[in-house]
Protein backbone atom coordinates (compact mmCIF):
# COMPACT_ATOMS: atom_id res chain seq x y z
CA UNK A 1 0.00 0.00 0.00
CA UNK A 2 2.75 2.65 0.83
CA UNK A 3 4.72 1.34 -2.28
CA UNK A 4 1.45 2.46 -4.26
CA UNK A 5 0.77 6.05 -2.42
CA UNK A 6 4.46 6.82 -2.85
CA UNK A 7 3.93 6.36 -6.84
CA UNK A 8 1.03 8.54 -6.21
CA UNK A 9 2.98 11.43 -4.95
CA UNK A 10 5.47 10.63 -7.31
CA UNK A 11 3.64 11.35 -10.37
CA UNK A 12 1.15 13.98 -9.00
CA UNK A 13 4.46 16.07 -8.45
CA UNK A 14 5.33 15.30 -11.68
CA UNK A 15 2.14 16.66 -13.19
CA UNK A 16 2.68 19.88 -10.69
CA UNK A 17 6.08 20.48 -12.92
CA UNK A 18 4.28 20.86 -16.22
CA UNK A 19 3.05 24.59 -16.18
CA UNK A 20 4.38 26.57 -19.31
CA UNK A 21 7.16 28.32 -18.20
CA UNK A 22 6.28 32.15 -18.20
CA UNK A 23 8.66 35.40 -17.13
CA UNK A 24 8.75 36.11 -13.85
CA UNK A 25 7.33 39.47 -12.03
CA UNK A 26 9.73 42.21 -11.91
CA UNK A 27 11.75 40.78 -15.33
CA UNK A 28 11.81 44.06 -17.90
CA UNK A 29 12.72 42.61 -21.31
CA UNK A 30 13.65 45.21 -24.07
CA UNK A 31 12.32 45.13 -27.09
CA UNK A 32 15.03 44.30 -29.78
CA UNK A 33 12.76 43.56 -32.75
CA UNK A 34 8.87 44.32 -34.11
CA UNK A 35 7.71 42.77 -37.26
CA UNK A 36 10.51 41.35 -38.23
CA UNK A 37 12.77 44.57 -38.33
CA UNK A 38 15.72 45.34 -35.48
CA UNK A 39 14.61 47.78 -33.44
CA UNK A 40 17.75 50.37 -32.07
CA UNK A 41 19.65 49.45 -28.89
CA UNK A 42 18.29 52.19 -26.03
CA UNK A 43 15.14 52.43 -27.78
CA UNK A 44 13.57 52.83 -24.72
CA UNK A 45 10.45 49.99 -25.78
CA UNK A 46 10.45 47.36 -22.89
CA UNK A 47 7.77 45.13 -21.42
CA UNK A 48 7.71 43.05 -18.46
CA UNK A 49 4.82 40.85 -16.60
CA UNK A 50 3.50 40.70 -13.11
CA UNK A 51 2.45 37.24 -12.90
CA UNK A 52 0.61 37.44 -9.22
CA UNK A 53 -1.67 39.87 -10.52
CA UNK A 54 -1.96 38.70 -14.18
CA UNK A 55 -0.83 42.46 -15.42
CA UNK A 56 1.67 43.65 -18.15
CA UNK A 57 3.37 46.85 -18.46
CA UNK A 58 5.84 48.72 -20.19
CA UNK A 59 6.98 51.39 -22.63
CA UNK A 60 6.30 51.96 -26.31
CA UNK A 61 9.71 53.95 -26.26
CA UNK A 62 7.30 57.56 -26.11
CA UNK A 63 4.14 56.59 -23.89
CA UNK A 64 3.90 53.89 -20.90
CA UNK A 65 0.82 51.10 -21.36
CA UNK A 66 -0.47 48.72 -18.80
CA UNK A 67 -3.68 46.18 -18.80
CA UNK A 68 -4.38 42.55 -17.71
CA UNK A 69 -3.31 39.13 -19.94
CA UNK A 70 -4.99 35.66 -19.90
CA UNK A 71 -2.24 32.33 -19.75
CA UNK A 72 -3.57 29.34 -20.75
CA UNK A 73 -0.38 26.88 -21.51
CA UNK A 74 0.84 28.78 -24.05
CA UNK A 75 -2.07 30.56 -25.10
CA UNK A 76 -1.26 34.47 -24.10
CA UNK A 77 -4.10 36.70 -24.79
CA UNK A 78 -2.96 40.44 -23.86
CA UNK A 79 -6.20 42.78 -23.09
CA UNK A 80 -6.47 46.36 -24.90
CA UNK A 81 -3.93 48.65 -23.11
CA UNK A 82 -4.33 51.86 -21.14
CA UNK A 83 -1.33 54.23 -22.27
CA UNK A 84 -0.60 57.75 -21.47
CA UNK A 85 -0.86 60.48 -24.13
CA UNK A 86 2.23 62.32 -24.92
CA UNK A 87 3.11 63.38 -28.21
CA UNK A 88 7.01 62.11 -29.32
CA UNK A 89 8.72 63.00 -32.32
CA UNK A 90 8.38 59.76 -34.23
CA UNK A 91 5.21 58.12 -33.59
CA UNK A 92 5.72 55.23 -35.89
CA UNK A 93 7.35 52.57 -33.34
CA UNK A 94 4.72 53.32 -30.71
CA UNK A 95 1.86 52.56 -33.08
CA UNK A 96 3.54 49.59 -34.51
CA UNK A 97 4.12 48.58 -30.90
CA UNK A 98 0.29 48.66 -29.61
CA UNK A 99 -0.78 46.75 -33.08
CA UNK A 100 1.71 44.28 -32.26
CA UNK A 101 0.23 44.00 -28.32
CA UNK A 102 -3.79 43.36 -30.08
CA UNK A 103 -1.98 40.93 -32.30
CA UNK A 104 -0.65 38.75 -29.43
CA UNK A 105 -1.85 34.82 -28.97
CA UNK A 106 1.60 32.93 -27.55
CA UNK A 107 4.74 33.35 -26.53
CA UNK A 108 8.12 31.70 -26.48
CA UNK A 109 10.41 31.96 -24.00
CA UNK A 110 14.22 30.55 -24.02
CA UNK A 111 16.64 32.10 -21.97
CA UNK A 112 16.52 35.75 -21.70
CA UNK A 113 15.01 35.86 -25.00
CA UNK A 114 11.15 36.67 -25.09
CA UNK A 115 9.16 36.44 -28.35
CA UNK A 116 5.69 37.54 -28.34
CA UNK A 117 3.68 35.00 -31.16
CA UNK A 118 0.59 36.01 -33.37
CA UNK A 119 -1.27 32.99 -35.34
CA UNK A 120 2.11 30.78 -34.97
CA UNK A 121 4.72 33.88 -36.27
CA UNK A 122 6.95 35.87 -34.21
CA UNK A 123 5.75 39.61 -34.06
CA UNK A 124 8.44 40.54 -31.48
CA UNK A 125 11.31 39.91 -29.97
CA UNK A 126 12.44 40.84 -26.23
CA UNK A 127 15.82 40.78 -24.18
CA UNK A 128 16.77 40.94 -20.82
Amino acid sequence: MRYILSLLILSLLGFTGCKAPFVPTGTSYNLTQLFGQAVPEGGGAFIQFDTENKRYSGSTGCNNFNSSYTLKGKKLTLDEAATTKKMCADMKQEERMLTMLSQVTGFEQKGTELKLMGNERVLAVFSE
